[in-house]
């Protein structure tokens, strides 16, 4: 499959960064471009540094990260990998210095969010979905999982992480009997909420159990 063909399929930012370096070696100096090589390294390092930032991102389902690949991806279907001009090339530097920006803003604040989980990748994922549930129901009005407060959400969440993590470390093969382990997960979702004095649905609460359940559920089938 030819990749600027596949490129709304394909989410491998290494791959296009790939064909992107192959193809302007060849243009730039197979073909006779002498007068972009000397702007050849300044874009090959743009490029590889966009493509390190991408592959440090551990949330692609974020609304941001997800709109800044398909604008990525739009730039290569217009204007093809290798730059035939100077203004081209210059302005692929330019383009690169301005994504460059945008995913590390959005690997610095994963990040933040991460430390306040004590380093687990899962519970930013699951801080991020009640969030993004949360701006759902900001209009009209409704009532918020958990809470509209920050700090609130990473509270709970941290009590039910620890309850979870507890579980585990006693009884490990629970995560090898899916419909158990969201038992579980339930249970601790409820008795934390409750313990904070958050009065929730019963839909919330299995919003919250399903996100929960299929982050240790994945990284348990990864590690299987």
């Amino acid at each position: 499959m030819n990749l600027l063909d596949g490129l709304d399929r394909s989410e491998d930012v290494a791959g296009i960064i790939n064909e992107a370096l192959s193809q302007m070696e060849f243009t730039f100096r197979c073909k006779g471009k002498e007068e972009l090589e000397f702007l050849f390294n300044d874009l090959k390092d743009r490029y590889q540094n966009v493509r390190r930032e991408f592959e440090s991102n551990f949330d692609h389902n974020e609304d941001k990260y997800v709109n800044l690949l398909s604008e990525f991806k739009s730039f290569f279907r217009e204007r093809g990998f290798a730059p035939q001009t100077v203004a081209e090339a210059k302005e692929a530097i330019g383009y690169m210095d301005g994504v460059m920006a945008k995913i590390r803003e959005i690997n610095r604040l994963n990040n933040m969010l991460k430390r306040k989980y004590h380093d687990d990748e899962k519970f930013v994922r699951i801080h991020k979905r009640i969030r993004e549930e949360n701006a759902k129901r900001s209009i009209p009005p409704e009532k918020p999982v958990i809470s509209l407060r920050e700090v609130e959400v990473m509270e709970n969440l941290n009590r039910v992480k620890a309850m979870i993590d507890d579980t585990i470390y006693y009884n490990v093969h629970v995560l090898g009997n899916p419909p158990v382990f969201n038992q579980d997960v339930l249970r601790a979702v409820s008795l934390k909420l409750n313990e904070m004095d958050i009065k929730a649905s019963l839909d919330d609460r299995k919003f919250i159990q399903r996100q929960i359940a299929e982050e240790y559920l994945a990284d348990y089938d990864l590690a299987g």
